[in-house]
């Protein structure tokens, strides 16, 4: 990210929302997700404070500008607290 938006580093994100400065910076091409369900190792139960191998389901994002990757995200969520959801 450094190169592709180099003053990131530098915003006060409790003013600047990060998703709104990256989008005016670096304009969003396209994206890719997916969801899986995992147990939960030792590390994400606790700071999920869920038993560890819980069930989670797990998203992984990548984000593309100019045709680099420009963000990549793994969020892991407790099962029994999340869901997703869309319309076609």
């Amino acid at each position: 990210m450094p190169k592709k938006v180099p003053k990131f580093i530098d915003q006060d994100f409790s003013v600047v929302n990060t998703s709104d400065y990256l989008i005016a910076k670096s304009p969003l091409e396209s994206g890719s997700y997916t969801i899986r369900a995992l147990a939960a190792p030792d590390e994400i139960a606790e700071f999920l404070q869920i038993a560890p191998q819980s069930p989670t389901l797990v998203l992984r994002r990548q984000t593309y500008s100019a045709g680099q990757v420009v963000t990549f995200v793994k969020m892991w969520h407790a099962g029994d607290r999340y869901q997703f959801s869309g319309e076609l």
